[in-house]
């Protein structure tokens, strides 16, 4: 799951800035309207955080992870909508508020996991490795965008990005996860022996 999870976090940073480009030159709009967009993600981060709880046992962790990745996949694809001439603010909105209900599932999730799957010793150091695994790339991908936004449509970073984010989607789905679903809490306390 992290290594997909930082494949996708490598292309999450175009994103951060194809939506000013987004803004400006799809919307039309000046660039503090960008405040009114993160309002509307931080609606959804809300509402995704009141039910990341509820979801991850149900779900179980690769699917949370899984379904975020898709949710923020398709949302990038919506957010180029007016290549096919549909009305971008709606789209646009929509797709901002998935975004929002989408990271903090990502990010219970993935913690939840971790911290579930690694004795309580190496806690620390697990938790630099999946923050290196994913925040690295997501920098580097976020300088990418800012130079790729200068030579190609932000429309189409954004598209790519998207897909990218559902061909990860489509290999947590598809690969093997009942070892993570079966997979015990591990702790640091000997066993009893016989």
């Amino acid at each position: 799951m992290v290594m997909v999870s930082a494949a996708a976090f490598g292309v999450l940073g175009f994103f951060d800035t194809a939506l000013f480009e987004l803004v400006g030159k799809g919307l039309g709009k000046e660039a503090a309207f960008f405040g009114v967009l993160v309002a509307v993600q931080g609606a959804g981060s809300v509402l995704g955080g009141l039910t990341a709880a509820a979801v991850l046992p149900r779900w179980g962790p690769a699917a949370v992870v899984a379904t975020s990745l898709a949710l923020v996949g398709v949302a990038g694809v919506a957010m180029a909508a007016d290549l096919v001439g549909a009305p971008l603010l709606a789209f646009v909105v929509t797709a901002l508020f998935a975004c929002g209900v989408a990271a903090p599932w990502l990010v219970v999730a993935m913690v939840t996991t971790r911290q579930r799957l690694t004795p309580a010793r190496l806690q620390g150091r697990a938790a630099a490795a999946a923050d290196v695994a994913m925040m690295v790339p997501q920098t580097a991908s976020i300088a990418d965008g800012a130079a790729l936004v200068a030579v190609v449509d932000y429309r189409w970073l954004m598209i790519t990005a998207g897909g990218v984010l559902i061909g990860c989607a489509f290999a947590l789905t598809t690969t093997s996860t009942r070892a993570l679903a079966a997979a015990a809490p591990l702790d640091d306390a000997p066993r009893a022996s016989r």
